[in-house]
C-alpha cells in the first residue's frame, strides 16, 4: 500500500507525530510517500502532485485545516484521508497521536470512507468566470468594514433572500460544525446533501438560518444598496472584495471529499468528545 504523509510545519509537535507515523507504516510493510526529505527515513519523494496521483490513501498530521486542504486536493483524484490530531480541536481529525496503532486497519484496508460533499463556487462578471475554487467547510461573504451592516442578496430558484447583516456563511454539512456553528445555525448529519445558510449577526428578528437543497444554485449579490464593500473567503482563505456587477454562484462540487475512518467513531460521539 502507499501512503502519502502531510505534516502541518506550523503545528507544534506535528512533526515528531508525522515521524512516528512513518516509523509505524514502514513497520506494516507500507510504502510512505513524501513531497520532501523527512530525517533518514526511507520515503519516497515525489512532487505534491504526483502524491496525490501515486497515493492510495492520504494520513493528514496537523489540524482541521491541514486536513481540510489534503482532502480537497485528494479528492481530485478520488484518493480517501485520514486526519491524525496534532492542533488543538481537530474535530474532523479521526485519531489522537496516542491511536497510532490503528494504522494496521489503514495498511489492511479494514476501514471506513466517508464521502462528504464540496461547494464548488464561482465569481461571475460579465457572464464570465473569473474564479473559481471548493470549499469542504464554508463559503463566507462579510462585509468589509467592520462597523456597517452588509446587504446581501441570496437568490434561489427565482427567490430573492435579502440579508441586513454583517455577512452570510452557506456551509456544507461538514461546515456546519464550524463558523456557521458559531453564528448560530444547526448541526447537520454529514451524510445528509445540502447547504446550510446563517446569516451573521443579521440586524432582523426573523433571519434564521436555512437548509437549501444540494440540487439548487444559490446566487449571491452585494445590493446596490449597500453602503459597505463585501469580501469572499473559501475555507479560510480570503479570496478579495466581491463589486456589485459580480455574482458568486454556490453548487455541488461535481466530485466528493473522502474521509478514512479507523476509529469507528461517529459523528455524535466526536461531538460528545470535542464540545
Amino acid at each position: 500500500m502507499k501512503v502519502a504523509v502531510f505534516t502541518s510545519i506550523d503545528k507544534k509537535g506535528a512533526s515528531d507525530i508525522s515521524k512516528a507515523v512513518i516509523k509505524k507504516l514502514l513497520n506494516l510493510g507500507a510504502e510512505v510517500l513524501i513531497s520532501e526529505k523527512f530525517g533518514e527515513l526511507n520515503c519516497t519523494v515525489l512532487d505534491e502532485n504526483k502524491l496525490f496521483k501515486t497515493a492510495d490513501a492520504v494520513i493528514s498530521v496537523g489540524g482541521d485545516g491541514t486536513l481540510i486542504g489534503c482532502a480537497k486536493k485528494a479528492a481530485e483524484n478520488g484518493v480517501a484521508v485520514l486526519g491524525i490530531n496534532a492542533g488543538r480541536l481537530g474535530f474532523l481529525t479521526d485519531i489522537e497521536s496516542e491511536n497510532l496503532h490503528l494504522l494496521e486497519k489503514l495498511v489492511a484496508n479494514e476501514y471506513k470512507t466517508e464521502n462528504r460533499m464540496m461547494i464548488r463556487v464561482e465569481v461571475i462578471e460579465d457572464d464570465k468566470v473569473i474564479y473559481t475554487s471548493t470549499a469542504l467547510n464554508d463559503v463566507i461573504i462579510s462585509g468589509a468594514d467592520t462597523a456597517r451592516i452588509a446587504d446581501i442578496e441570496a437568490t434561489v430558484g427565482s427567490d430573492i433572500i435579502s440579508y441586513r447583516a454583517d455577512g452570510i456563511v452557506i456551509s456544507t454539512p461538514t461546515g456546519s460544525t464550524a463558523y456557521s456553528m458559531s453564528a448560530g445555525g444547526p448541526i447537520i448529519d454529514p451524510s445528509i446533501r445540502c447547504f446550510n445558510l446563517t446569516p451573521i449577526c443579521s440586524h432582523s428578528l426573523t433571519a434564521r438560518p436555512i437548509l437549501i437543497n444540494a440540487e439548487d444554485n444559490i446566487k449571491i449579490k452585494t445590493s446596490k444598496t449597500s453602503r459597505t464593500e463585501t469580501y469572499l473567503a473559501v475555507d479560510g482563505i480570503r479570496y478579495g472584495l466581491i463589486s456589485n456587477n459580480q455574482e458568486v454562484v454556490i453548487k455541488v462540487c461535481e466530485f466528493d471529499a473522502k474521509l478514512i475512518n479507523i476509529s469507528g467513531k461517529t459523528i455524535f460521539k466526536t461531538l460528545s468528545m470535542k464540545f
